[in-house]
């Protein structure tokens, strides 16, 4: 009797130690839901990237702006403004590639094309409605500057669009990398521009960046075998208009050119893939996905 309550009670003690009655973890060895998050996003990797995107940003504004025209101000001034441009430069770069990140691993490649080809459409309805309003004789100065500073700025949704839905299909992938990252200096470049006073021929190269970008991922979705219609327009359609520009600039039919050459083909091409399928997308691999 004695014998067979000392093993009920040997048996009930190893039960209630194997349960996790005393307490402990019963999966000791399983990360907790903060960890692997951080894991998944790549954070700590995310981070370094965006640590080396400050340094080179930061340096290389204050040696254009600051060293090589030379200031009159206290060093400890612009070491103060360069320290801050680090810090935001750092956190907006972070704050991109792990949403990046977090937005590959929660949505198809598809319903990316989708959302961001919203982008192409605002760029092109922004683009357009410029052109109409120096058409019927609005200022750079008016509104219309910030029609047009904007415009190319939600443009890079689009060009997004057209890598996504594209680089996985072209024959020439760095082809189509290099069209989407040489897109950003072009457009923030004609953003900033546009605004200044007297802009005149200045617009012409960011302008020229721009196009040569959108040439580049038209080049790739030939490769691609994605018909006529988006290469003609997305490379044709703006090389157009910087072509008129350039004879007619500083003239307003030169900012309408422009405007026109960019906005119409990213409005048309944003309203196809708004259609797109799921399955006119390739996926990424296992792979691709965890990669940092």
């Amino acid at each position: 009797m004695t014998d067979e309550s000392g093993d009920a009670s040997s048996d009930g003690g190893t039960a209630t130690d194997a349960g996790g009655g005393t307490g402990g973890d019963p999966r000791p060895d399983r990360p907790g839901g903060k960890t692997a998050l951080v894991e998944a996003l790549h954070v700590r990797a995310k981070a370094r990237r965006g640590l080396v995107v400050g340094l080179v940003v930061t340096v290389a504004i204050f040696g254009f702006f600051v060293v090589i025209p030379g200031v009159d101000r206290s060093a400890l001034y612009y070491a103060a403004l360069a320290f801050v441009l680090f810090l935001t430069t750092w956190m907006l770069a972070v704050a991109t590639l792990v949403g990046r990140r977090a937005l590959h691993l929660t949505a198809t490649p598809a319903g990316i094309v989708r959302w961001s080809a919203r982008g192409g459409v605002l760029a092109g309805v922004l683009w357009l409605l410029a052109a109409a309003d120096l058409a019927l004789g609005g200022s750079p100065a008016g509104l219309t500057g910030l029609l047009l500073s904007t415009a190319p700025v939600v443009a890079l949704f689009g060009v997004w669009a057209v890598h996504t839905r594209y680089k996985r299909a072209t024959l020439v992938r760095p082809l189509a990398t290099a069209g989407a990252w040489l897109a950003i200096p072009g457009a923030l470049g004609l953003a900033v521009t546009v605004r200044a006073p007297d802009t005149g021929q200045a617009l012409l190269l960011p302008a020229s960046l721009l196009v040569v970008a959108q040439g580049l991922q038209a080049v790739a979705t030939v490769l691609a075998d994605a018909g006529g219609r988006v290469p003609v327009l997305l490379g044709g359609g703006s090389a157009a208009g910087l072509g008129v520009a350039t004879v007619t600039l500083p003239a307003t039919t030169g900012l309408v050119a422009l405007a026109v050459g960019f906005g119409l083909p990213w409005l048309l091409i944003g309203v196809w893939f708004r259609g797109v399928r799921d399955e006119d997308v390739p996926g990424g691999t296992e792979s691709n996905l965890a990669a940092p």
